[in-house]
């Protein structure tokens, strides 16, 4: 993820002044163990997204996107390894906290 752009939607602009970001992902790198050996899925993924912005993830079949949304949530694979990295939501670091304490709500389950 190297070339973006940003859109602000207009009644919800970013504050400017110098706040953290709602979400940062700082050099995310993340492995997949398989039989075949290590798959590289992500590799050094930055960017952060202000309150009030919406970011679009593009790429290829197998580029990495679901593997990206899935490690920012703290949901990814048993064989996945985050080789290096942070995620961070409101302050909160997404990678060290359980799962547990993130009080994620799967939409697989039904109410």
């Amino acid at each position: 993820m190297t070339a973006h752009s940003r859109l602000t939607l207009a009644d919800e602009a970013p504050p400017d002044d110098g706040s953290p970001p709602l979400l940062r992902v700082a050099d995310l790198t993340l492995d997949f163990r398989t039989r075949q050996g290590e798959v590289h899925a992500l590799d050094g993924v930055s960017f952060d997204l202000q309150r009030g912005e919406i970011v679009g993830v593009v790429g290829e079949s197998g580029s990495g996107k679901s593997v990206l949304a899935y490690a920012i949530m703290g949901m990814t694979d048993a064989a996945g390894r985050v080789r290096s990295g942070r995620v961070t939501f409101a302050g909160r670091d997404m990678l060290g906290e359980p799962r547990r304490s993130l009080r994620i709500r799967s939409a697989a389950k039904s109410p």
